[in-house]
């Protein structure tokens, strides 16, 4: 059993995502813009973005409608392997 790692409110972590995956997350209907242009930003600077926790679970949110709403399977299967990768990293994570 892994050890729950306890973050302050706007402690940031990081999700890796591949360039493609990333476009893709920049295309999602339902994105914040605010959200969106972080995505961006620390996209052109280095292949992790750094999310606080708040931030993370409203990604997870935009990226399970989305999922939910495409009906191109290709484009639904990479929504649910980028959903499950932010899944078990929110798993990780607690904040105080």
């Amino acid at each position: 059993m892994k050890k729950t790692i306890l973050l302050k409110p706007d402690e940031k972590v990081e999700l890796k995502l591949a360039r493609g995956e990333r476009d893709l997350l920049l295309g999602l209907i339902l994105m914040d813009d605010r959200l969106a242009e972080r995505i961006r930003h620390d996209s052109a600077e280095r292949s992790e973005l750094e999310l606080n926790f708040d931030e993370l679970n409203g990604l997870a949110s935009y990226v399970a409608a989305e999922t939910s709403c495409t009906r191109d399977e290709g484009r639904r299967k990479k929504l649910i392997r980028i959903s499950g990768r932010i899944d078990r990293l929110m798993s990780r994570y607690m904040v105080m």
